[in-house]
């Protein structure tokens, strides 16, 4: 059985086209189209999809419904409904086939792949707990290359690479990409989301704006910080708004799927906690730097904590520290003006500690100076 193929059961050629369309775009593969009951139950069973997207008035004298029936008892996919019946009477019939959803049309795109990455998920929990640890659940969810290129990524990511393979699977499953340019605004402060993200790749900025339009950047993550999770654990909107930097690849996971994976590994959720608590205390030794430290102190203190996490030599002890970071993303980092960074760099470069040469670049030469700069009174 796939998780990625949908069978499309819709009367209507150019709706059945247009909902074909949307699944391909969320990642999915459509499998087949049906406008009748018993095509749709031939289909079911010969593909085996993943799910079976329904509409309840169809061609012929068998409805949706009669047919959903039919597939659940004979092989027991999950089905979600997609219909213009909104009257109390056809739900109630709908609901005795025990559906994994329920949709309105005419239906939003986004609405659709909620209701299909619910019902994948939910089916997919199902069978994973039916089936023995031993016999392994994963190898029995055929996942799409997107899926699996997904799995791989999160085995490489705290807290998920602690996590069994059938879990990551699922949350394969329902997790989707994002790719932005350098500079692009990915979600501005209050938007109602409330999907954690992880960075794949580049890096991006979490900035607090103020009533007159400054900008202050309150965290950076380089790729596989977990950091983005922690918005899973508030329902409301998104408290910052999140810039790439540079190019950057994004991981999203709908928020309820981090925490059911917590709820199903206790442990892990014990490091998001020492997480949450590390996190605070940076940003109480910010609060203070803000408001009593210098402005080179400030800097330095910005570089010395950037380079473990972005720059390309810190691991190489002869390879030079450079940090991607323009000056104006400095001034944001640490609470003063471009031209007050400008000022204070440049006087930092004439004592040998950093190197501006390049662009948008800035290189450390002098780490432990840096250093005792940015504890300096």
């Amino acid at each position: 059985m796939s998780a990625a193929t949908i069978l499309v059961v819709e009367d209507e050629d150019i709706v059945a086209t247009d909902i074909q369309e949307a699944l391909e775009s969320f990642g999915y593969t459509v499998c087949g189209r049906a406008d009748n009951g018993l095509d749709a139950i031939t289909l079911a069973k010969e593909h085996l999809p993943g799910l079976v997207l329904m509409d309840i008035k169809l061609a012929g004298k068998m409805d949706g419904i009669e047919a959903a029936a039919e597939i659940k008892a004979s092989v027991n996919l999950p089905i979600v409904f997609l219909t213009a019946y909104a009257d109390e009477k056809t739900f109630s019939r709908a609901k005795i086939t025990d559906p994994y959803g329920y949709v309105l049309k005419p239906f939003k795109e986004l609405e659709l792949k909620m209701a299909v990455e619910l019902a994948l998920y939910k089916f997919g929990m199902e069978k994973a707990q039916e089936t023995p640890e031993s016999e392994g659940v994963a190898e029995q969810i055929e996942l799409s290359p997107k899926a699996k290129e997904i799995s791989s990524a999160l085995k490489r990511i705290e807290p998920f690479a602690q996590g069994d393979q059938a879990s990551l699977d699922a949350l394969a499953g329902v997790a989707r990409i994002t790719e932005h340019k350098a500079a692009e605004l990915v979600v501005l402060e209050g938007d109602d989301k409330v999907s954690g993200f992880v960075v794949l790749s580049g890096r991006v900025s979490l900035v607090k704006s103020s009533p007159n339009g400054k900008e202050l950047i309150v965290e950076l993550l380089p790729p596989g910080d977990p950091y983005g999770l922690l918005s899973s654990f508030d329902s409301g909107p998104f408290p910052v708004s999140i810039r790439a930097q540079i190019d950057s690849t994004l991981l999203w996971i709908p928020r309820d799927r981090v925490l059911d994976f917590l709820d199903r590994h206790p442990e892990l959720g014990k490091k998001f906690i020492a997480e949450v608590f590390a996190r605070l205390r940076d940003s109480h030794d910010f609060a203070r730097a803000l408001a009593h430290d210098r402005v080179e102190a400030r800097i330095a203190h910005a570089l010395v904590s950037t380079v473990p996490k972005f720059c390309s030599g810190a691991d190489d002890e002869e390879a030079p520290m450079e940090i991607e970071m323009s000056r104006q993303e400095m001034a944001e980092l640490v609470g003063t003006t471009p031209e007050t960074v400008i000022r204070t760099m440049k006087s930092m470069e004439k004592d040998g500690l950093i190197d501006l040469s390049e662009t948008g670049m800035v290189k450390v030469l002098a780490f432990d100076s840096l250093l005792d700069l940015s504890i300096s009174e």
